[in-house]
């Protein structure tokens, strides 16, 4: 019998799951984004316009200051978790790496809001919180299951 050819030990990776990404699917990814980034801005906006009412001017800027701070953060946490949709360790990475950096981002706000007295400690920081936490339940909305390319929730 012929002897069968071995693989080289250092063969290119298999393309991610689904094949390569391709025209069409950045377009969807890219939909979702905007979709997401959408909503996103109207449930902060939502947020802070019913909490605006009890806040005094101080905690109103404090929570202007929170949502400026969260938003952006989260639209990069969003982007990178649709970049890697399909590559399961990647993404496990960057959804992981993502809790970390809002954590860390609230963390390195506590020394810097009790040190600034412009904005009031209480409401930035919970602002904050409450905005990284209420973004991230939205995320699993605009995420894709696999293999239902056609299906969308949003």
């Amino acid at each position: 019998p012929p002897r069968r050819r071995r693989a080289p030990a250092l063969h290119p990776r298999p393309p991610p799951r689904g094949g390569l990404p391709t025209r069409r699917r950045r377009r969807r990814a890219f939909n979702q984004l905007l979709k997401y980034g959408g909503v996103a801005l109207v449930a902060l906006l939502v947020a802070i316009a019913a909490s605006w009412p009890w806040l005094s001017p101080s905690g109103r800027n404090g929570i202007l200051v929170a949502g400026l701070i969260a938003y952006p953060i989260q639209m990069l946490a969003f982007f990178l978790l649709i970049r890697f949709w399909g590559d399961t360790k990647r993404f496990l990475l960057f959804w992981v790496g993502g809790t970390v950096v809002r954590m860390g981002v609230i963390l390195a706000a506590v020394p810097v809001v009790t040190w600034m007295d412009a904005l009031p400690v209480a409401p930035t920081l919970l602002g904050l919180a409450g905005f990284f936490f209420g973004l991230l339940l939205l995320e699993p909305l605009f995420l894709r299951p696999r293999g239902a390319e056609t299906t969308e929730i949003i």
